[in-house]
């Protein structure tokens, strides 16, 4: 309607924008207005704005939930009624920050420009998205939980915002809960290289970690009651992974080195302790872990024999070669996955399935009471 309205200057400028359907002077609104409303007094407008601006306010935030959900639907496989949960208790995180935290919102352009559109309405920044993942996160990492979520916030802020919308956040759920294996451990894969992880985080030494050693064989049974040796197994798992990337063309992902490995199984280990599984699935990690460095260090001795000083090349230069080639550990996303995938009690945790409607629930009933917590542990520390 209001598109329609013209002054005087723009009314020649803007007759063939109007269309078939016309304009409308605003002088003949404003006397039409005064014809129709003129008993009207200030008092009754402000009365009348009071009764129904709650009324508008909701009708507002429904029209805005409904078009955000049906822009987010068709990138999830999340199902209506737990994306509408989740939307609320996103919005809810939102407005408890607002009123109970110390936050102060960005004004700059940039971060005003990232909030138009519908699925941008509401954001949450890092320290509410930390109380999101452990509200709803299926698989709790005890005390490395903070630093996973860390990580887990630093990936989904891909515009270094500080902070992510629904859509990211939505997104993210849905990989958890609804995806297949091998995107579970991208995602966990992607946790441990950056931007995730930051070079300043631990450097443990795998060696000092008693949880990554096995006396298992290295072999597996196989249905047909043949026995076939990890490394063999492992080779056609490459082979089948290989020929799936080439139907799929996806993007590699940067190499994993072994500092980043290390933080990777540690990771998996928190994951699992405290499950019904959890020495088979320490043994199974173990027998990864040597799968995985057997490989890294294949690879770090074949740089070395190329890095031999070769016939008419300066000492300073065979020095340089072989001091890029040693401590370049590193390991593909497809050789991690692959070796993951000869492990069956790993395959059938990451693919267990989770209620997401009880997670939600849960969360619900929690949401303040976490967000209390942190206020009184705020108030004691100051």
């Amino acid at each position: 309607f209001l598109e329609q309205v013209r002054d005087d200057e723009e009314l020649c400028a803007c007759t063939q924008e109007a269309g078939p359907a016309g304009h409308t002077h605003i002088t003949g609104l404003i006397n039409d207005a005064y014809e129709k409303f003129g008993d009207l007094t200030v008092k009754q407008l402000e009365r009348m704005r009071c009764r129904h601006r709650i009324q508008v306010l909701q009708t507002h935030e429904d029209t805005t939930k409904e078009n955000t959900l049906r822009l987010v639907s068709p990138d999830v496989s999340l199902s209506q009624d737990d994306l509408s949960s989740l939307y609320d208790l996103f919005k809810t995180e939102h407005f408890i920050s607002l009123y109970w935290g110390d936050v102060v919102r960005p004004t700059t352009p940039e971060s005003r420009a990232a909030s138009r559109g519908y699925t941008e309405s509401y954001h949450v920044d890092c320290a509410q998205f930390k109380s999101l993942y452990v509200l709803l996160t299926p698989w709790p990492c005890g005390s490395h939980t903070d630093t996973v979520a860390q990580r887990t916030f630093t990936l989904l802020d891909q515009n270094m915002l500080n902070r992510i919308s629904f859509t990211q956040f939505a997104r993210w759920l849905d990989t958890l809960y609804c995806e297949d294996f091998n995107e579970k451990v991208r995602l966990l894969y992607r946790l441990h290289i950056p931007p995730a992880l930051t070079e300043n985080e631990d450097q443990s030494s795998l060696t000092k970690n008693p949880i990554l050693s096995t006396t298992r064989p290295l072999y597996v049974d196989l249905p047909n009651g043949e026995r076939k040796s990890h490394e063999e197994q492992l080779k056609q798992m490459l082979k089948d992974l290989a020929k799936e990337k080439d139907k799929g063309q996806e993007k590699p992902l940067p190499h994993m080195k072994q500092r980043e490995f290390v933080q990777f199984c540690k990771t998996l280990c928190n994951m699992f302790h405290g499950d019904c599984a959890e020495n088979e699935l320490f043994q199974a990690i173990a027998m990864v872990t040597s799968l995985v460095l057997q490989i890294g260090e294949a690879r770090n001795k074949g740089q070395r024999m190329e890095a031999k000083p070769k016939e008419g090349e300066s000492p300073d230069q065979a020095a340089s070669s072989m001091s890029e080639a040693e401590g370049d550990w590193t390991a593909s996303f497809e050789q991690i996955l692959a070796s993951l995938l000869t492990e069956q009690a790993l395959v059938n945790f990451l693919e267990r399935p989770v209620d997401l409607s009880a997670k939600i629930a849960s969360a619900k009933e929690r949401q303040y009471q976490v967000r209390a917590d942190l206020l009184m542990i705020q108030h004691k520390s100051r």
